[in-house]
């Protein structure tokens, strides 16, 4: 039988159970299964009977999952349960006792996570993308978000979308407003008089300030263009320069040659 969220559970108990959906075990039993073929659980069984043996081993692991998933806490797990949840979960002892969010059992990962407040998910991605040639003319993904998070745009590109953002949703809160008086019309009749000065009231006022609103949102929104096209540019160029520092003398140095070349050839003419 399936367990599912409002059975009562416990906020470890749901814990377990969504990890238990995202490996598609919709019951204690399939997970017990589980388990037992991954050899994280072993059960002593007595007789001669295979089949009969791992049907009970079944049983058995599949008894104290019920009991960890409806328990207070995860102070009821033995040490095997606990190392064979984290294993076949792929998650650390302090996740699934509910001491951290961050799920890896990577430590160093974790340690960057904590220490930098960056998800694990990203942190992986720049591990996975770091750049392993040292030359600074490779292009390095890394790197590039390494320059961003260095100057002033990592303030300044967040900021200015986070005030974007939020008058997005003062104008998602003020149609929520036109959105209930229209309703709120619609489902109670008022005489003529005073439906003008409801009207008056709350749709005129309120579609006035959504078009102030609208204008300042352009503003906005321009704003945070522009502060991303600033970085973009100013890295841009400071990337260009970077790759060819010693160009310039060079192709000096081959145009000198090359009309002292030419000069000497003149006297032989």
């Amino acid at each position: 039988m399936a367990i599912r969220n409002d059975d009562n559970l416990t906020p470890f108990g749901q814990k377990l159970l969504g990890l238990m959906s995202e490996k598609d075990c919709d019951t204690p039993k399939a997970l017990a299964k589980k388990l037992l073929e991954a050899k994280l659980v072993t059960v002593n069984t007595r007789g001669n009977d295979v089949f009969k043996n791992k049907d009970n081993a079944v049983g058995s692991i599949e008894k104290k999952i019920r009991i960890h998933l409806h328990a207070k806490d995860a102070t009821c797990l033995q040490g095997e349960f606990v190392n064979a949840y984290c294993k076949y979960f792929d998650c650390s002892a302090d996740f699934l006792f509910g001491f951290t969010d961050i799920r890896t059992p990577d430590v160093q990962i974790r340690k960057i996570c904590e220490i930098t407040g960056l998800s694990e998910e990203a942190v992986n991605c720049l591990q996975e993308n770091k750049q392993v040639n040292n030359d600074d003319n490779v292009f390095s993904y890394s790197s590039w978000w390494s320059e961003l998070l260095n100057g002033d745009s990592f303030y300044a590109i967040p900021m200015s979308w986070l005030d974007y953002a939020s008058r997005i949703v003062e104008i998602l809160d003020i149609d929520k407003h036109i959105e209930a008086a229209e309703k709120a019309s619609s489902e109670v009749e008022l005489d003529l008089i005073t439906k003008l000065l409801v009207d008056d009231d709350n749709h005129k006022s309120l579609r006035i300030i959504r078009r102030e609103k609208e204008d300042s949102i352009l503003g906005a929104h321009h704003k945070m263009l522009s502060c991303i096209e600033h970085f973009l540019n100013q890295y841009a160029d400071q990337w260009a320069e970077q790759q060819h520092p010693n160009y310039g003398e060079m192709y000096y140095r081959s145009e000198l040659n090359k009309r002292k070349i030419l000069k000497a050839h003149e006297k032989d003419i």
